[in-house]
């Protein structure tokens, strides 16, 4: 058996890339491309576990989320959709609202007192505004 060092002595760089390499008879490229396909191979099947781990969506449950989310502000008192949509433009719930520290929940109760005042009563300001004014 020839060493390495045997093996090179005798290859000009011509030939030495056009023998193949001393483990498995496979040149050093096509031994990179199966271990890539491989790696490749083994991600696909990973990334196919987990997606048939997650429960099927179907079609039906945005829709479903859509129409309960809709009856629930036909439900809402002007003042409420008003409330609704100010805290939703804010990016907030009223569940994150509840967990905001006490000065700055009462600035944005504030706010949306007085575009709730606006709205019904006649102001001439926007809800946009108000939304501003929030923000800085």
């Amino acid at each position: 058996m020839l060493s390495i060092t045997d093996t090179h002595a005798q290859m000009t760089p011509t030939t030495a890339a056009k023998q193949p390499e001393a483990t498995g008879g496979q040149h050093f490229s096509e031994q990179l491309k199966a271990a890539i396909a491989e790696q490749a191979q083994a991600s696909a099947d990973e990334a196919k576990a987990q997606f048939e781990s997650q429960p099927p969506m179907t079609a039906e449950e945005p829709v479903q989320d859509a129409r309960e989310t809709l009856l629930e502000i036909l439900q809402m008192t002007p003042a409420e959709r008003i409330r609704y949509t100010l805290l939703k433009e804010m990016g907030l719930t009223e569940e994150s609202l509840s967990k905001l520290p006490p000065e700055e929940r009462e600035r944005i109760e504030a706010l949306i007192e007085k575009e709730i005042e606006r709205q019904l009563g006649g102001g001439d300001n926007t809800a946009e505004k108000a939304t501003q004014a929030w923000q800085l």
